[in-house]
C-alpha cells in the first residue's frame, strides 16, 4: 500500500513539474496587446507578441492576428488565425532580466522578405492588429532596427 502511494505521489511530481498538469494558462478575454518583439537574428526576424487581460495579466485568446512592418512608403504584412492553445510559456531576457511570459509565437519572418520592400538597414514600425472572438480588435506598435 505505502508502494503505491509514494508511486502515485511520484508521478504527480514528475508530471507537474514538467508542467503537464496545474500550468493552464489565463484565458481571460484580452484587452490589450502587451509587447510586441520581433528579433532580428541571421535568418531572419524572430517575432512574438504577448497579450493582456484587464487586470494586466499575460493571457491567450483565439482570434487573429496581422502584423505590418513598414518603413517609409514599403510594408512588409502576414496575417493569420491563431487559437489559445498556440500560446505558450517562455523565458525571455537574460540574468536578472530572465521571466516567463505567455507568448503567441508568429516564427521567424525571413529576412528576404522583409528586405524586398524595407531594405536591411534603418527604423521600421510594426504594428500589430489582434481581432478577439468577440470582433474587438486590439493594436499594438512597436519601432525596431533593421
Amino acid at each position: 500500500m505505502i508502494k503505491k502511494i509514494i508511486f502515485i505521489v511520484g508521478i504527480v511530481s514528475i508530471l507537474a513539474a514538467c508542467g503537464c498538469i496545474g500550468s493552464s494558462l489565463n484565458n481571460n478575454p484580452p484587452e490589450r496587446i502587451k509587447d510586441i518583439s520581433v528579433i532580428k537574428d541571421a535568418s531572419g526576424y524572430q517575432t512574438y507578441f504577448i497579450l493582456a487581460d484587464k487586470e494586466g495579466q499575460e493571457t491567450t485568446s483565439d482570434g487573429s492576428f496581422k502584423i505590418v512592418i513598414s518603413k517609409g512608403s514599403g510594408y512588409y504584412s502576414l496575417k493569420n488565425n491563431v487559437t489559445a492553445s498556440k500560446f505558450q510559456k517562455a523565458k525571455l531576457g537574460m540574468g536578472n532580466f530572465q521571466h516567463e511570459a505567455i507568448i503567441c509565437n508568429i516564427g521567424i519572418i525571413p529576412k528576404s522578405n522583409v528586405e524586398k520592400y524595407l531594405g536591411d538597414s534603418g527604423m521600421a514600425e510594426v504594428k500589430l492588429y489582434f481581432t478577439t472572438p468577440d470582433n474587438r480588435t486590439l493594436e499594438g506598435d512597436e519601432t525596431i532596427f533593421l
